[in-house]
């Protein structure tokens, strides 16, 4: 089951580099970095939801065999389309897929919930956390579309 309170202090943790973008783009420096912002969010993002999905793996070690299967295969989609969603050519549409892969790993942390994976509280950590990214994304990709 999820290591407790350290587990949680490391997902909020994992927020600052969203954080210290959603700062950077508030600047005057905005311009100068912005293309460089762009690949630092897409690439932390995508690399963020892929070890998410890699949890999933040893979290379906504790779920009834024929669920713990499904979670693994819908774990490697979620990399592959957070992968996908980065090599994309739109920046905007990138970080939509890879936001929409944050909402996937959650529904399928929900699952492995309901099946005994993980305990009430990881999950609502979470959702938390990716609710509070997901309001980050969407704020830089509003300020963002300034900077095309």
């Amino acid at each position: 089951i999820w290591p407790g309170r350290m587990g949680h202090v490391l997902a909020w943790l994992g927020t600052i580099p969203f954080i210290l973008a959603l700062l950077v783009s508030l600047t005057a420096y905005r311009l100068q970095v912005w293309p460089f912002l762009v690949v630092i969010v897409s690439t932390y993002a995508a690399m963020i939801v892929t070890f998410i999905a890699g949890s999933h793996w040893g979290l379906s070690s504790k779920i009834p065999h024929k669920n713990a299967k499904k979670v693994m295969i819908y774990s490697n989609a979620i990399t592959l389309f957070a992968w996908l969603g980065i090599l994309f050519p739109s920046w905007i549409i990138s970080w939509l897929i890879v936001l929409s892969c944050y909402w996937f790993a959650y529904l399928l942390d929900k699952t492995i919930q309901r099946h005994g994976g993980c305990d009430v509280s990881y999950v609502k950590m979470r959702l938390h956390v990716t609710s509070m990214v997901t309001a980050i994304l969407f704020i830089l990709i509003f300020l963002g579309r300034f900077e095309l």
